[in-house]
C-alpha cells in the first residue's frame, strides 16, 4: 500500500465491507484480508455532499468513502486536497 500512495483500501468483497488503513497494518506474515477491518458507518458519505462538508471533514479523519446509492465510489484523502 505505501508503495502505491494508499491510506486505506476496501477489500475486494462482492460487496465492500471490510478495509484496510495501512497504519494498522502489521508486519506478520497474515495475509492482508485477515488484518482487514469492518467498514465504519463513520467513514462513509454520500456522493452529494457539499465539497466544504467535505473539507471540514478531512479535518477530523484522514479519509472518507463516498457512496453513490449503494456502492463506494471514491475515497476522498487529505493528499486530494492537495490536487
Amino acid at each position: 500500500m505505501q508503495e502505491h500512495g494508499f491510506d486505506a483500501a476496501p477489500i475486494d468483497d462482492p460487496e465492500p465491507h471490510r478495509i484496510v488503513v495501512a497504519q494498522s497494518l502489521r508486519p506478520l506474515d497474515d495475509p492482508v484480508v485477515l488484518q482487514a477491518q469492518p467498514l465504519d458507518a463513520a467513514l462513509l458519505v454520500s456522493s452529494d455532499l457539499c465539497l466544504a462538508d467535505g473539507i471540514i471533514r478531512l479535518k477530523r479523519q484522514q479519509f472518507y468513502f463516498v457512496l453513490h446509492r449503494d456502492q463506494l465510489q471514491a475515497i476522498v484523502t487529505r493528499a486530494d486536497l492537495q490536487r
